[in-house]
């Protein structure tokens, strides 16, 4: 639980909005919302922003990274392939992260070329 005005957040952690309304990188959130969907990520340069701030008073369920995590080994034998498909997520996410971030370097990188050809 979170007050008004409150900013809170913590990378490697999925969050659900629960009650209230809630900002997070320039969007509003209400009951429902999940944002930390990449607390599967070890490289924290590939997390998104996990700052939030309070509008009113809030209610968040969470899910911590390393408690998941656990939860897929305890239940590695009832669930075949679970492991697997959570990897592959892992992976997927990671290399589409990677992408992006090289992509948004290369078009910083050209912009600050055409500033110096201009000074």
């Amino acid at each position: 639980c979170h007050a008004q005005d409150d900013i809170f957040g913590t990378a490697h952690m999925l969050c659900i909005l629960s009650r209230g309304l809630v900002t997070r990188s320039l969007r509003l959130h209400s009951a429902g919302a999940v944002w930390g969907e990449d607390f599967v990520l070890s490289n924290v340069k590939l997390l998104e922003p996990s700052d939030c701030w309070a509008l009113t008073y809030v209610e968040v369920m969470s899910l911590r990274r390393s408690r998941f995590f656990q939860l897929v080994e305890e239940h590695d034998k009832s669930c075949p392939g679970l492991k697997r498909k959570v990897r592959w997520f892992v992976g997927w996410l990671a290399t589409q992260r990677a992408i992006l971030k090289e992509a948004k370097m290369r078009k910083y990188q050209l912009k600050m070329r055409g500033h110096s050809r201009l000074a």
